[in-house]
């Protein structure tokens, strides 16, 4: 399962792309957008999620430190308007990529897409 985890009313052309993805490859992937890390099924998934510091109620380290927790083995994507990498390395979150919302390209994503569902 792909996760699109953001706050709700969040825009971004993020969630197009993965749904156009998916749409388009032979995986049986499917993308779900999520406002709540309470229901997710932790197995094995990868995650998206928004961390964008100018959003003071959301912050999207913490969801992926919670998601670790729970599911050790999951990919998880960290789409951030930051690029701290000393930061992002101290959580001891382990994310499988970090992509700056800013630089948000086509291309990129399936490549990350694809990687992560090859991986698994």
């Amino acid at each position: 399962m792909i996760y699109f985890i953001k706050p709700l009313l969040y825009q971004t052309n993020l969630e197009s792309m993965i749904f156009q993805i998916t749409k388009e490859s032979l995986t049986k992937s499917t993308l779900q957008i999520i406002n709540d890390i309470n229901i997710i099924s932790h197995n094995n998934n990868i995650y998206f999620i928004i961390h964008d510091t100018n959003l003071h109620s959301w912050n999207g380290l913490e969801i992926a430190k919670t998601i670790r927790k729970h599911d050790k083995y999951s990919h998880i994507i960290l789409v951030t308007n930051i690029l701290d990498y000393t930061l992002f390395f101290r959580t001891h979150v382990t994310f499988f990529e970090i992509i700056e919302m800013n630089h948000l390209e086509y291309s990129t994503i399936r490549q990350i897409l694809h990687d992560a569902i090859n991986s698994q």
